[in-house]
């Protein structure tokens, strides 16, 4: 049960990734020519922490009531500001986006998880 639940959170966040992504990526990934790498990876691993924060929120009976929406802003302002702070910082994006800054509650993606 608990594996079905963790994995409709990581689907749902997959589908909230491409949604956010068809409206913000033009934006984020042309402000960083050459950095689309490290940018999808940043986001992504936003995207991972708010489906483990919505799977913990329904193991414990505390979904919040507008079904995560107000946590996915959240995760997705944080992650465009650290693409911003990495872009601006004095090593700026490593090729390869290497250099992703500290993760946040994101776990191992689940077998057919999609890596945006």
């Amino acid at each position: 049960m608990a594996n079905a639940t963790a994995h409709r959170w990581d689907v749902h966040g997959n589908t909230r990734l491409l949604k956010y992504a068809a409206v913000h990526g033009p934006r984020l990934l042309g402000a960083y020519p050459g950095r689309q790498r490290a940018v999808h990876r940043i986001l992504n691993r936003f995207k991972h922490g708010w489906a483990q924060d919505m799977w913990d929120a329904q193991r414990d009976g505390l979904l919040p009531p507008d079904g995560g929406e107000a946590w996915w802003n959240a995760n997705m302002q944080r992650a465009e500001a650290e693409i911003a702070d990495l872009h601006s910082s004095p090593q700026g994006l490593e090729a390869d986006g290497a250099r992703i800054g500290t993760p946040v509650r994101a776990p191992e993606p689940s077998v057919g998880s999609f890596d945006f």
